[in-house]
């Protein structure tokens, strides 16, 4: 078991879509893998992606540097570190977004938890005297007439709240994911393109 492959074939985040790369389901194998063996080496884990292997990452950063450099007159004294950022200018892009999202959420908190206080202090449909927001009338429905519309003003509020903060979780773990992989491959193609100078 000790060469035994993991993620046999294509690279497991390759064989996920989008929404199992945003919620981490393509690490299943690993996880059921480790409770039964405990023990992993390099060898379980497979091959890497193409565009995250060093070879491509290298080659990236070195592209960008040679346009960096091209003109001799001009070259800027940090020409490395612009390079650097203009070859991963599109993760970077996607991190901020994530960022950018992440905070929104964060302020939106108190905007929800307000109106919860209140629903839980009077009981009462806010929305529907100011916006003329009505809920279901299951009045006549055995099982379901003890759901008032009062009531499902006060879930609606609860269920909007907990979706925003799982929500702000999963992009918080996601930044964290890009920011990872984003500083392990730069790093590794600075160190790579430094020694084949």
């Amino acid at each position: 078991m000790k060469n035994f492959n993991i993620f046999p074939g294509k690279p497991a985040i390759s064989r996920s879509r989008c929404c199992g790369r945003c919620l981490f389901t393509w690490v299943n194998p690993l996880i059921k893998y480790t409770r039964k063996n405990r023990k992993l080496n390099l060898n379980n884990y497979g091959s890497l992606r193409e565009c995250d292997q060093v070879e491509g990452q290298i080659r990236l950063l070195k592209n960008t540097w040679n346009k960096a450099i091209s003109d001799k007159k001009n070259i800027s004294k940090h020409a490395l570190f612009k390079a650097c950022l203009w070859s991963y200018k599109w993760q970077y892009m996607i991190t901020m977004i994530l960022t950018i999202t992440s905070s929104i959420l964060s302020l939106s908190s108190p905007f929800l938890i307000k109106p919860l206080i209140q629903y839980i202090k009077t009981g009462e449909n806010v929305w529907s005297e100011q916006y003329g927001i009505e809920f279901f009338d299951f009045t006549g429905n055995k099982y379901l007439e003890w759901i008032k519309q009062d009531m499902q003003y006060g879930i609606c509020l609860a269920l909007m709240f907990v979706l925003s903060q799982g929500f702000g979780y999963l992009v918080t773990e996601n930044i964290s994911f890009r920011q990872t992989m984003v500083g392990s491959k730069s790093a590794n193609a600075l160190i790579g393109l430094i020694y084949e100078k």
